[in-house]
Parts: structure tokens; sequence; C-alpha cells
């Protein structure tokens, strides 16, 4: 994944269980910033993926340079995650 300048190596799933935390903290997230209006049947129909950033890759992985090598990062949730983790 390219973020700017910045490329990543990672994962992405559909999370496609609505009872799964996940799904309730992802809708919630884009309410809080985006509001609602105009919003409602999207936010309970649009199909959430997290995206888990595993490492950002350098000018010796066909990437460029610049950040911070090596971050986990989940840009779904804002929370930091263990790239060897399987969830």
């Amino acid at each position: 994944m390219r973020i700017g300048d910045r490329a990543f190596e990672g994962r992405a799933a559909v999370v496609a269980d609505p009872a799964d935390a996940d799904d309730g903290a992802a809708r919630a997230a884009i309410a809080g910033k985006y509001g609602t209006t105009g919003l409602t049947t999207w936010l309970r129909t649009a199909l959430p993926v997290a995206i888990q950033l595993e490492r950002e890759l350098g000018p010796e992985d066909g990437g460029d340079a610049g950040g911070v090598a090596g971050e986990p990062s989940d840009l779904a949730f804002g929370r930091r995650v263990d790239p060897n983790s399987s969830t």
C-alpha cells in the first residue's frame, strides 16, 4: 500500500461479521469524523475493511525512503498491532 510517498507491506481483511467489535469501531470512527447527516444508510451498509500495515518498505524493497521503518500500525482503528499475530 502506498500512502503519499511512503510504501508499506501489509494485509487487508473484510470485517464481514456485524457482531465483530471491529465492525462497530469502524462505523463509530467514520460517524465521529464525518457525522451522520446524509450518511445513515451508508454507515449501516458499507463494507468495512481493516488494513494492517506490517512494515514500511525502504528503497531496497522498492519503496521510498522516509518515515519510520518497521513500525506496525492499524489504519482502520488507530491501534498498534503485532505483525506476527494471526488476527
